[in-house]
């Protein structure tokens, strides 16, 4: 059997952290290696375009985002879960915000 679901996301940015592929230093972002990353690639999920641009003018802040349990990124016109053991340290040194922002 094959169907289409839909999933409702409510994300926020945390962290100043960019996802490269070298490791560099920055006085801006936490650059933390895609090679360090797991990605779920079974989570992949299609976003459109307008999506696809929303979410990249909420990113400019940071790659990582939160739905306040799991993390999550955007690859190309995809977004998918991932986990390293730093983000749950951000997710611990934001929870204020995060507390707020999901729960008023």
């Amino acid at each position: 059997m094959k169907f289409t679901a839909t999933k409702t996301f409510d994300l926020l940015p945390i962290g100043n952290i960019r996802f490269c592929f070298h490791n560099r230093k920055s006085k801006k972002f936490t650059n933390i290696s895609v090679e360090s990353i797991n990605i779920f690639h079974d989570t992949d999920i299609g976003i459109s375009d307008e999506v696809e641009t929303a979410l990249m003018k909420e990113m400019e802040v940071s790659d990582l985002l939160t739905d306040g349990r799991e993390f999550w990124t955007t690859r190309g016109n995809k977004i998918t879960r991932i986990a390293h053991p730093y983000f749950n340290e951000v997710l611990e040194e934001e929870k204020d915000r995060v507390r707020k922002y999901f729960y008023g």
